[in-house]
């Protein structure tokens, strides 16, 4: 009898064997956590969940964080795709940044961004057969992030039409100041206008600076008409995308003005 038990248990242990080592299926592989923070032109922090639209200023940075799981242990990749608008610091990362794009088309551009992760590497297999079987096997995981890009102009505030007594002073002296709602960095320009000619020149100017920031707020002009006359002047606040034009006619007279 005890010669043979091990033929009776043989066939079991084989049957046993056999059966833990059957394929499995496959599981694909789920998302544990993720967020996003949007990050201002100041640096300001604002970390928002998934659901949440994330909205940026042009060339404004969005960090994204994900973190995932694979039941089968399998290794994951990532692939990170907003079709061709704005760039990744790593597409391939499971953690990364997206850049909006410097330039829109409008003020108001909704972006989407798409991750997979996969759990298997399908291209990678040279041999046609087995890269079939892999992509019949394959499953992924996909998730959409939603980022608002806006572009809005600045406000200028510039000085109204004005008179100068030329028994007082042949110069103008012209201040304008502007801010911008997205933090962009202004330039400005300064242009005499030839009514008659219909020509440009571009003044030479100063900037206005704030002592308590030492931020530039706005921008000054200082030219001279000795004659009387009406003088027209053009200033151009730039963002680097919209441009806002004011113009100011500046009228030279002899008596003094009311």
């Amino acid at each position: 009898m005890i010669r043979s038990v091990p033929f009776i248990f043989t066939p079991l242990l084989m049957c046993g064997c056999t059966f833990i080592h059957q394929d499995q299926p496959n599981t694909p592989p789920y998302v544990k956590t993720s967020r996003v923070v949007c990050i201002s032109p100041e640096g300001i922090r604002d970390t928002l969940s998934v659901n949440t639209q994330c909205s940026l200023n042009r060339g404004g940075e969005m960090e994204l964080y994900v973190f995932a799981n694979d039941q089968d242990d399998d290794p994951l990749a990532y692939h990170w795709t907003s079709y061709g608008s704005g760039t990744f610091r790593d597409s391939t990362a499971a953690q990364t940044s997206w850049f909006a794009p410097n330039s829109t088309d409008n003020d108001f551009t909704q972006y989407s961004l798409t991750l997979t992760i996969k759990d298997r590497d399908c291209q990678a297999i040279n041999s046609v057969t087995e890269r079939r079987a892999c992509q019949e096997e394959d499953v992924k995981e996909q998730l959409s992030f939603l980022v608002n890009v806006t572009q809005r102009p600045p406000k200028v505030y510039a000085p109204s039409d004005t008179k100068i007594s030329l028994q007082e002073s042949s110069s103008a002296y012209l201040e304008a100041w502007a801010q911008d709602p997205d933090g962009d960095v202004l330039s400005y320009k300064w242009i005499l206008i030839d009514s008659i000619t219909d020509t440009e020149e571009i003044l030479p100017s100063d900037s206005l600076i704030d002592e308590d920031t030492g931020r530039v707020v706005g921008s000054r002009v200082i030219f001279e008409n000795p004659i009387q006359g009406v003088v027209k002047v053009g200033l151009l606040v730039s963002d680097g995308q919209s441009d806002v034009e004011k113009k100011i006619q500046v009228k030279f007279i002899d008596s003094d003005p009311l």
